[in-house]
Formats: C-alpha cells, sequence, structure tokens
C-alpha cells in the first residue's frame, strides 16, 4: 500500500499494490516519458509523485509463477479475504476486473439476507480449491464448472454437488413473497460465476430491489 498526500493542496493518492496489475514493460517507457517531461514550479510535486510511484512499481514488480503461459505478460492475483473472493479470483484469472467487487458485494449481501455469518466455515489456511468447492456447495457443481468453462477455466477433481435450497435462507424473513423473489433475483445476478454476465453496479443500483426499498423509505419520510 502507498499513500501520498499535500496538505497545501488537500490531494492525495492511495494505491494497493497487493491488488493492482501492471503490464509487463509499460512502468520502464512511462517513466522516461515523465523524467523527459520539463517541470515547471506548479506542477514538480504532482510529477515527482507520479516518478516515486512509477519507481516503486519498477522496484516489486514480478511475474506470477501460477500462470505457466509463455505468452502471458500478466499477474496472476488471488488477493482477498477468504470467503469473498470471486471465482475469477480463485481460478487466477489474469484480467480481472470491477465485477469481482460484485460478487463480493453478493456474498455480503446474502449474509445480511440469511442473517448468517460466516456463511461457511473459514478456515485461515483455506485454499483456492476448497473456496471453490464452497461455490459448488451453494450453487451446485454443474454451474461452477460450466461458469468456469466460460472464462477458459478448468478445474479437477470437482465433485457433483446439487444446488443448496438458496430460498430457504429466507425461511424466517417476514418478507411477501415476491419481495423474497426480488431479493433472490439481485442476488443471483450479483453472484453469477462469469464476471461477463455478472450484472454491473450501475445495473445493481437500478434493479427493483433497491427501487422498492427507496419507495418505502421516501413513504416513511413523507407520511
Amino acid at each position: 500500500m502507498l499513500s501520498r498526500y499535500s496538505k497545501e493542496r488537500k490531494r492525495g493518492i492511495l494505491i494497493d499494490f497487493g491488488l493492482s496489475e501492471v503490464k509487463e514493460g509499460i512502468i520502464a517507457d512511462l517513466l522516461a516519458s515523465v523524467k523527459d517531461k520539463k517541470m515547471d514550479n506548479e506542477h514538480t510535486e504532482e510529477i515527482n509523485l507520479i516518478i516515486n510511484i512509477l519507481s516503486h512499481l519498477q522496484k516489486t514488480g514480478h511475474r506470477c509463477t501460477v500462470c505457466q503461459d509463455p505468452n502471458c505478460t500478466g499477474f496472476a492475483r488471488t488477493s482477498g479475504t477468504p470467503g469473498f473472493r470471486a471465482p475469477e479470483v480463485l481460478t487466477k484469472v489474469i484480467h480481472q476486473i470491477a465485477a469481482l467487487d460484485i460478487w463480493s458485494c453478493g456474498i455480503i449481501f446474502m449474509c445480511i439476507l440469511s442473517r448468517r455469518y460466516p456463511l461457511y466455515y473459514q478456515k485461515p489456511n483455506l485454499n483456492e480449491y476448497y473456496e471453490l468447492m464452497e461455490c459448488c456447495s451453494l450453487f451446485g457443481s454443474e454451474a461452477v464448472v460450466n461458469g468456469l468453462s466460460e472464462m477458459n477455466r478448468q478445474v479437477e477433481n470437482i465433485p457433483f454437488v446439487q444446488p443448496a435450497p438458496l430460498r430457504e435462507f429466507f425461511v424466517h424473513s417476514r418478507w411477501e413473497e415476491w419481495v423474497v423473489d426480488l431479493s433472490m433475483d439481485l442476488l443471483m445476478k450479483m453472484l453469477e460465476i462469469n464476471p461477463a454476465k455478472r450484472i454491473t453496479a450501475d445495473e445493481a443500483l437500478k434493479h427493483p430491489f433497491f427501487l422498492f426499498w427507496s419507495v418505502c423509505l421516501l413513504k416513511d419520510v413523507l407520511w
């Protein structure tokens, strides 16, 4: 983690290098480009900051040893909180996008709806394979395997597991059936195995589930 903040300008930057990805070879090019630029007094601080960040990236860059593809020029990140990591993280997909955060939000959403935390037992040394098995226990192995195949990912020795009756998580809910339906629809769209098919943050906020609760809150305020 790298943090820089200017009290005078009240501007700063925070970068989590544990989750960031840098295309191989781009750092040296960027560093050379920045150093070649003429510095004036107004932008000296910002340019020095950029140089420091790029220099840090250059020193700490490393190749991932997980991916054996000789044509791969990226990094496979598996950082994250056990139990909340998306399938593309667990299977070391190189190009990870913001959809992985939607998955994590979906897990949190399920915890809230089911009043259950954690959703499953979290061992300190829980590895990626066993986390995928936990996904299978929730969504069924067929859905998980199919989703991984769409990402060109294959995981060996996945046993056949039936999907869990997720609606039973709401058995103690006082909500009406149609509200449960809305919740389940949003939940399953957030927990889509394939990130390319997963609902986006903008789409999720426009989902009828949030529209329903927005109307309820507005009604409480007005009446």
